[in-house]
């Protein structure tokens, strides 16, 4: 590979990795933001780090660099490939699919999820040749594949998770935070839901028997106790 050809590839990756941020940074500002407003929390008071909402994203990111290893090795091997199996990418895809779907019912993950996994991959396999027949796929034809089938899945999956994890949090009834406040030293107990913006929120249950979302400033607070670890 030419060092022209080298820097064009340094270019095409970075570009890659600049618009993957961005997409990423999305994608978790769906989910928390589906997942706070769940809470009857608006957009306008989120206040999370960066870094925060990108790591949510960590099946996607896994699910990419994965795919990606191929063009990864290429490169670092200063060899120019310009298709990919049909295989590779059907293997890609399906590994994706089974990434999120377990991570969002992890708590019903069986051997059978795993079987059925190695079952899926083996048949795949077996039939590479009869699959390869199909045709290879240009790389950049496979990128824009990649970026759009992962876009579209996550798309989906993190406000769905949102919703399964606040609403796993709303049913549960038992609480995990006290506030003690400045006013008379009035005691509010509660679920805890995040700290943004130098504000608790607290999940409470009101006069009705009903759980509500309330906020209270760090300023009107006498002091905060946990008596379990708050998620």
């Amino acid at each position: 590979m030419s060092e022209e050809n080298s820097r064009k590839s340094i270019l095409d990756y970075t570009s890659i990795v600049t618009i993957g941020g961005i997409l990423l940074y999305q994608l978790g500002w769906s989910y928390w933001e589906t997942y706070l407003n769940n809470f009857n929390i608006d957009s306008s008071l989120i206040d999370i780090s960066i870094e925060k909402i990108i790591s949510t994203t960590w099946t996607t990111i896994l699910l990419v660099l994965l795919a990606l290893l191929r063009s990864i090795e290429d490169f670092i091997r200063l060899k120019k490939q310009d298709t990919i199996s049909v295989r590779y990418v059907i293997l890609y895809l399906v590994f994706g699919i089974f990434l999120m779907y377990e991570s969002s019912n992890f708590e019903k993950f069986t051997f059978i999820h795993v079987l059925l996994f190695g079952v899926l991959l083996l048949s795949i396999t077996l039939l590479g040749n009869k699959i390869d027949k199909l045709g290879p796929i240009n790389k950049k034809s496979y990128l824009i594949i990649l970026i759009v089938v992962a876009y579209i899945m996550s798309a989906v999956y993190y406000p769905f998770q949102a919703k399964k994890d606040s609403t796993k949090i709303i049913s549960d009834r038992t609480n995990n935070v006290l506030i003690v406040l400045k006013d008379r030293n009035k005691k509010i107990n509660g679920k805890f839901i995040t700290f943004m913006n130098d504000k608790y929120f607290i999940l409470v249950e009101n006069k009705f028997c009903k759980r509500e979302t309330r906020i209270f400033s760090n300023s009107e607070i006498n002091y905060v106790v946990f008596p379990t670890s708050p998620r």
